[in-house]
């Protein structure tokens, strides 16, 4: 997830109007003469209030004149450079320079009155290009407060008793007369959205949702007399805004460096997952967090004491997880190598806004600096609890360090629940990872589609290259891993309303996931795509460091898309992207972890410590390569290795 420069503060020109509504016979004061307001936001930070996706919903860009109102289609507006921006539908768009956005019902122009809904603080430093957040994070931002909050429930089913349209049940259509009657109601407003008891806070808005509805075509639904109907919605975008691939390390942040001096020993160390290169180290799977806030990773320790460098390859545990406001809990940064562990660390912090802070600064700081978290947010003091740190042993030494994390890539929140139920009857599923052959191997099968697959002039993104040592490569077959598995099964859940709906399971072994089996979640779906009959999965096989000689594959990452409108029923997976997709190139896998491991046998096996060309060719093969992925078992009607 890319992160933008702040520019210095200062107000755009540009302002926006309500988006089409005709003020002409209401108080609402509108544009006047000579005012640059137009019909468009503008703006570098995009923002997206779900647990239902609301169309026409009033926001604020504090700092700066941008006031403009969410809409159900694609926009294209204008960034702070001047650059044409796509809005997707739903969002919100603020320039980087605005300090929050606040959301809210009503008129936000010049001296209209409003119902203000809550408000998300934008990071200054340098924020992320999308926000994805929930009724949740607008209570107290840059943090997240717990559903239990009663202004969580009452905002989530006010926007819900808004709805002008049943026949789009996954989206609330705020009508004009909502926001023109607000802006009549100033001082009469008849409540705030911080009551307690839900039934005191649904009678004083009766005679307001009502008022809507008169002065309207057709009606709005009002508010639910269950509360749990529409804070359940908030629950489930909670679980999947924290969900994504997400970048941990240490002594990075604010002052940007790679390693730090432990004040206990002063050695250089550092942990990161995915890790940095160091020397022919490259670990470049990014970190995942499950909907059910469980945390997969694999990364690499770095210890320098003197001339002597430490490496030891590590894994969060298999109990690692982020609460539901946001908050680490039973974290340890674990040895993954199979000689033995000499690190056992713990881990702490809270996200803020899909940023984990160290709220500290290096004893090098110059006078006067700000700490990470002060530089995006003014007067934001953390908690002991909710900074960043490592304390224990990384590789074989004691330390403490801070710990800093940030969102890289967040899944799809409103999706299509249905696709995802559909996808489970389908399962379980099947899956090989398939290797280049060498000249020494036997049983192989050609490369389907190998203009696309292997490296050479037409291939774009190939799972294969053309040659490795001079030998052509052309065929493949499945690869083995640690423990002698081929091929291994997953399933996904279905639990529609819950944050397991879509996780993906696998067994030990690469056993189908079921009773009298241990089983792992390792990821989960992704994004949804009701027009091309297919979904993403987003999947990590790193369940605890615990469990690394168990469970099937340990180390591989897999992000692809399958395809559920397949005429076979076989559900076969391709990579992500549209393009990719219809030409049906097959998904990729990566492994960092049993390369790294062979790699060390290896070196420990020589009398000089070099790899012999075999050998180099082999850890190559074993790094990456294609998915097969189907319905069913192996060997069934949808196996590709049948004849």
């Amino acid at each position: 997830m890319q992160r933008i420069l702040a520019l210095s503060a200062f107000a755009l020109l540009l302002a926006g109007c309500n988006g089409g509504e005709d003020f002409s016979d209401a108080t609402v004061p509108g544009c006047p003469a000579g005012a640059p307001c137009q019909e468009t936001s503008s703006g570098d930070v995009l923002i997206e209030l779900t647990g239902l996706q609301v169309d026409n919903l009033g926001y604020e860009c504090v700092g700066t004149s941008v006031v403009f109102f969410t809409s159900d289609q694609e926009q294209t507006s204008t960034a702070t450079d001047g650059s044409a921006k796509t809005v997707p539908p739903f969002n919100a768009l603020c320039p980087a320079a605005a300090t929050s956005a606040r959301f809210f019902v009503g008129n936000g122009l010049f001296e209209g009155y409003k119902f203000i809904l809550g408000e998300m603080e934008i990071p200054q430093a340098a924020p992320l290009e999308k926000y994805t957040i929930t009724g949740a994070d607008l209570v107290e931002s840059p943090r997240r407060v717990p559903t239990s909050n009663p202004t969580v429930r009452n905002v989530a089913a006010f926007l819900q008793g808004l709805d002008s349209d049943l026949a789009t049940p996954d989206i609330i259509e705020i009508p004009d007369e909502a926001h023109q009657l607000a802006d009549e109601m100033e001082g009469a407003e008849p409540a705030g959205f911080s009551l307690a008891n839900y039934d005191d806070f649904r009678d004083a808005w009766s005679q307001y949702f009502t008022d809507v509805s008169d002065a309207m075509t057709g009606s709005v639904v009002g508010m639910s007399t269950d509360p749990n109907i529409p804070l359940q919605e908030v629950i489930v975008a909670n679980a999947l805004t924290r969900a994504g691939n997400y970048r941990f390390d240490t002594c990075r942040g604010a002052f940007a460096a790679i390693t730090c001096v432990s004040d206990i020993n002063n050695d250089v160390v550092s942990v990161n997952f995915p890790a940095r290169n160091s020397g022919d180290v490259a670990i470049q799977e990014w970190p995942l967090i499950l909907p059910t806030g469980e945390i997969r990773g694999l990364g690499l320790a770095i210890r320098q004491s003197g001339s002597d460098t430490h490496l030891e390859l590590v894994a969060f545990s298999e109990a690692a997880k982020v609460d539901d406001e946001l908050l680490i809990e039973n974290l340890q940064l674990m040895g993954a190598e199979p000689t033995g562990s000499t690190t056992t660390a713990d881990a702490s912090g809270k996200f803020l806004n899909k940023i984990l802070y160290t709220g500290t600064l290096p004893d090098a700081a110059p006078s006067g600096s700000k700490t990470d978290v002060e530089q995006d947010y003014a007067g934001v003091t953390l908690d002991d609890n909710e900074q960043g740190g490592v304390s224990g042993e990384l590789v074989g030494a004691a330390v403490d360090l801070p710990l800093t994390a940030e969102l890289f890539a967040a899944p799809q929140v409103a999706q299509d629940q249905d696709m995802v139920s559909d996808l489970a009857a389908m399962g379980p599923f099947t899956v090989r990872l398939m290797r280049a052959c060498l000249d020494t191997d036997s049983g192989c099968r050609d490369i389907p589609n190998p203009d696309m697959e292997v490296a050479g002039d037409s291939a774009d993104s190939p799972n294969y290259p053309a040659t490795i040592n001079d030998f052509d490569i052309t065929q493949e077959l499945p690869r083995e891993d640690r423990q002698g598995v081929f091929e291994f099964c997953l399933d996904i859940t279905s639990n529609v309303g819950q944050a397991d709906h879509g996780l993906v399971l696998v067994g030990e072994g690469g056993a189908c996931p079921g009773v009298g089996v241990t089983s792992w979640p390792v990821g989960f779906v992704s994004r949804t795509f009701p027009d091309s009959e297919s979904v993403n999965l987003t999947m990590l096989l790193v369940p605890g460091a615990e469990n690394r000689d168990v469970s099937p594959n340990f180390g591989v990452t897999i992000q692809g898309r399958i395809d559920m409108g397949d005429p076979s029923g076989c559900n076969p997976m391709f990579r992500t992207t549209d393009e990719r997709f219809e030409a049906g190139l097959r998904t990729r896998w990566v492994d960092d972890f049993y390369p790294y491991v062979l790699e060390q046998e290896y070196r420990e096996a020589s009398s000089d410590g070099s790899l012999g060309t075999e050998q180099q060719a082999e850890l190559i093969v074993k790094t990456s390569g294609a998915v097969e992925f189907f319905s069913g078992a192996a060997g069934g009607a949808c196996d590709p290795a049948v004849p």
